[in-house]
Order: C-alpha cells, then structure tokens, then sequence
C-alpha cells in the first residue's frame, strides 16, 4: 500500500484546500491515515505541511507515525527521495495549479493583509510585477512535480468550483470508495473550515487586473498557458497594447 501522499500546489492554488480534500476522503476511504506533530513538522500546525521533503525530513516523518499512512502538503520542489518514492510505487503525487494572473492576486491580497497586521510574510507584494518572480519560482516547481512524478492535477477552479468531480477523481487515484455528496456537503456547508480560504473567485482578473498587465503575465508564462490554458493565448491576442509573442 502507498504510504505517502504529496500534495504539491503552486501558492494560492486551493492548495491547503486540496490537502484537506485528499486526506479526508483517504480516511473516507478506510485508510489508517496518521497525522503529523511538531516532531516531523517542526511547528504545531493543522496542516501536514512538510518542506523540504528530504531524506532527513522523511525520516522524521516515519519516526513520528511509523508505517502509516501520511497526506503531506508541500510548496517545495520534487526531491530525489520523493522521485525515488514515486518510482518504487510507495508514494503518489497531487498538484493543484491555477490561473496564474489569479494567483498574483491572491498574492496582492496576501501581502496587503500582512502589511496590515505587521506581518513580513508577503509583504512585499505590492504590484503584479512584484509577484513574477515569486511565480517562476513556483511555476518550475511545478513543472519539475509534473516531468518526474506523474501526478493527479488538481486545476483550482475544479477544486473550488466542481469539487463533487475532484473528490471522485482523488478517491479513484487513491483506490478508495468515497460518498462524494457527503464529502462535498461537509466542506460547502462550512466554508469557514476550508484552510487559508481568500475570496474564492473565478477568474477575478477579468474585473481586478488591467488587460495588459494581464497579457504581461501570459506572455511571461507563454509556456504554461500553451499547455494548460491554452484558451487564454487566443483570448489575449484581442487584448490592446504591447504585442503578443
């Protein structure tokens, strides 16, 4: 049996949500799911979150539950211990991902509550250019989870907005019956439970950011949108101002 379960998602990406979901319906699904404490985390946190997953992490992570199961969630990038995992069948993989002008503004929101509360996490998000190169970095993650481990992909707006449909789909990649009504009921009826929710919008750039900063984006992620928006390459070649390329 697969004892470990990475959820990888790009920031802001309904990623706390999508750990939330996965170990839910593991345990739905009659899997002796552990969860971790401050002796593999480091913190006290409701989230399994784990990063980086390193051999020496992993250990830590086994020393805490033993041979039981584990949902992490993460943001760091593949590791070969993970890659090696993934390889040996011991361990699966899921990535939330997202519009990505989406998700700079997410970012915005964030670092403006941070700036707000004295916090320095975010904080120096101000402006969609300042959020660029937080997404590359996040971005090639992303990639690299894609290339070496063959994961489940978790698009946000499916977590978000047809979570009946990703419940079924995590619970097949998963191996478990799961009752997807119960499950969706339990989240929808209590939104306040969903980890790190913000405004849960689709497609908020369309009303929140200026086209061509939009287009700025999309151009900048050329890549990305041609494999998984490849709609929003067309849309932007309507759009005023600088040259698609």
């Amino acid at each position: 049996m697969t004892r470990i379960y990475i959820s990888y998602g790009i920031t802001k990406s309904a990623s706390t949500f999508a750990w939330q979901l996965i170990k839910r319906i593991a345990i739905g699904g009659g899997l002796p799911i552990a969860t971790l404490t401050s002796r593999s985390k480091g913190k006290n946190s409701p989230v399994d979150y784990i990063d980086p997953l390193s051999e020496e992490n992993l250990d830590l992570v086994k020393e805490d539950v033993g041979d039981l199961p584990v949902v992490i969630k993460t943001h760091g990038d593949v590791t070969p211990a993970i890659a090696r995992l993934v390889a040996e069948g011991t361990a699966h993989v899921f990535v939330s991902y997202r519009d990505l002008r989406d998700v700079a503004l997410s970012l915005l929101d964030h670092g403006a509550r941070s700036r707000a509360n004295g916090i320095r996490d975010f904080s120096q998000f101000r402006e969609v250019t300042d959020t660029l190169e937080d997404i590359r970095v996040q971005v090639r993650r992303f990639e690299n989870w894609v290339r070496s481990c063959n994961p489940l992909l978790l698009p946000y707006d499916e977590i978000c907005f047809d979570t009946r449909s990703i419940i079924s789909r995590i619970a097949e990649r998963l191996d478990v019956l799961v009752n997807a009504d119960l499950i969706f009921s339990e989240f929808n009826s209590n939104r306040a439970s969903i980890g790190q929710f913000n405004k849960g919008e689709r497609r908020r750039f369309e009303h929140e950011m200026d086209p061509n900063l939009g287009k700025l984006v999309v151009n900048s992620f050329s890549a990305y949108y041609d494999v998984y928006f490849s709609g929003e390459v067309q849309r932007m070649r309507g759009v005023q101002g600088t040259p698609f390329r």
